[in-house]
């Protein structure tokens, strides 16, 4: 962010701050209130969701450079073994 886009960012707060306040101001005025952030055009902007990226833990190891070697997927399966000993199987008879 360069100068001065943050010099617009920090003059659209100000304002938008005072549009609110006046808008809420209005004695007339039915509805709720109106907030500083939805007269801002900086905050729309801010507000937007970027897309979330699919990635499994697999592609993660790889990524990271996590080798599979018969000792690790020996301890891994050992793990999930005992995890699932751990955990009893759910009652089917009901």
């Amino acid at each position: 962010m360069d100068m001065d886009e943050a010099r617009s960012r920090v003059q659209w707060i100000h304002t938008s701050s005072i549009l609110a306040q006046i808008i809420n101001s209005n004695p007339f005025r039915e509805g709720e209130a109106v907030t500083p952030e939805s007269q801002n055009p900086w905050a729309a902007v801010e507000r937007r969701e970027e897309p979330k990226l699919e990635i499994t833990w697999k592609q993660l190891r790889y990524r990271w450079g996590y080798v599979d070697t018969p000792e690790s997927l020996a301890k891994e399966a050992a793990e999930e073994a005992a995890l699932k000993a751990s955990c009893p199987a759910p009652d089917s008879s009901t």
